[in-house]
């Protein structure tokens, strides 16, 4: 949460600088650079929560220990 905290502003004015402009400048790329990375990082971290909580449900677990000790 902290890390997409962090990331939506960089994506953001990066979109901001984008729309300012002209598509074919060398800003325009550099800006563009920015927010995809950006946007690349937000999907890991979302991967990364995904996995991590489903590592969560599966991890904690009701069982019948005597079922287990037999």
């Amino acid at each position: 949460h902290e890390f997409n905290n962090l990331l939506t502003p960089i994506m953001g004015y990066a979109q901001l600088l984008m729309s300012d402009l002209p598509e074919d400048s060398e800003h325009y790329d550099n800006a563009l650079e920015i927010y995809e990375a950006s946007a690349k990082a937000k999907e890991i971290i979302q991967q990364i929560s995904s996995l991590s909580r489903k590592n969560m449900e599966t991890a904690f677990k009701d069982i019948n220990a005597a079922k287990v000790l037999r």
